[in-house]
């Protein structure tokens, strides 16, 4: 997952594009909150239980970052807020390896 702060330190966004920031985050509480529902309603091999639990625990303690990017008002907040994304961890592979699946970026990679 690409987090916000790196797309203004790859000075492709400045202030002026905090309403587009905002659009663009508009919908995302509500797709990380049906993402995490849908991990968690699923049936998973007994093996891979537990990093899906890890996962949605993940997933949705990202809910109120994304609603306060979609909610930003200075350039200010944008940088500092008060409940910032999680950094990206290692579940997801973690989740694959318990389903047999192969790393995400060996995927893209032979893409």
């Amino acid at each position: 997952m690409t987090r916000a702060n790196k797309v203004w330190d790859a000075e492709k966004a400045s202030s002026s594009d905090l309403r587009q920031v905002r659009s663009a985050c508009k919908a995302m509480p509500a797709a990380n909150r049906q993402f995490a529902d849908g991990l968690a309603s699923s049936s998973w091999p007994s093996e891979a239980q537990e990093s899906i639990s890890l996962l949605v625990d993940e997933v949705r303690g990202d809910q109120l970052a994304w609603k306060e990017l979609s909610e930003v008002s200075s350039e200010g907040k944008f940088f500092n807020p008060m409940n910032p994304l999680k950094e990206d961890t290692k579940t997801p592979d973690l989740v694959r390896a318990h389903l047999g699946l192969p790393a995400a970026e060996d995927i893209e990679e032979s893409e």
